[in-house]
């Protein structure tokens, strides 16, 4: 009975051992994707118009190179009564891209491309020697006091930068 035990013991400590080496050896999305929040982000836009209603993130990860990050954002914000006939959807649009394009720049990455529509969408693509990501957002007025912004931002990790 004590040798099952013994045997027992030493096999899972191979196995520990061996999902620890594996473990370390797993890549991480950017520092962007790390520490984004779209809806820190827009509270930090400090626009007095809006105001954050209700928040909702999904995120996935894939293994096997390369690995795949993907983070969804759904924010309903409630605009201000005061402000409801001068909020300027494309403003708040085009202010939300240039600070997300910053904080991009800010974690070490290089904006690459992207575009915007005048329909209420944008995207920007990024990239490092490391990682290629997008963001996709669609903001819309879902309502004459609400705001909903949806966004997706999807990263590939392409393994340790090559010497």
């Amino acid at each position: 009975m004590k040798k099952a035990s013994f045997s027992f013991t030493i096999l899972l400590l191979i196995l520990l051992t061996g999902s620890l080496s594996c473990a370390s050896k797993m890549q991480y999305p950017s520092e962007f994707l790390l520490t984004f929040s779209l809806d820190k982000t827009v509270e930090g836009m400090d626009l007095h118009e809006l105001g954050l209603n209700h928040s909702d993130t999904a995120s996935t990860t894939s293994i096997g190179p390369p690995i795949y990050h993907r983070q969804e954002k759904d924010s309903l914000f409630t605009i201000d009564n005061a402000k409801l006939d001068t909020f300027d959807d494309a403003r708040f649009l085009s202010q939300l891209r240039e600070k997300l394009s910053q904080q991009i720049v800010n974690a070490g990455l290089k904006v690459r491309g992207g575009g915007n529509s005048s329909l209420g969408t944008f995207d920007i693509e990024y990239e490092s020697a490391q990682f290629r990501g997008a963001i996709d957002l669609i903001g819309i007025r879902t309502a004459r006091d609400k705001y909903r912004v949806w966004c997706v931002v999807r990263e590939f990790d392409l393994g340790p930068p090559r010497a």
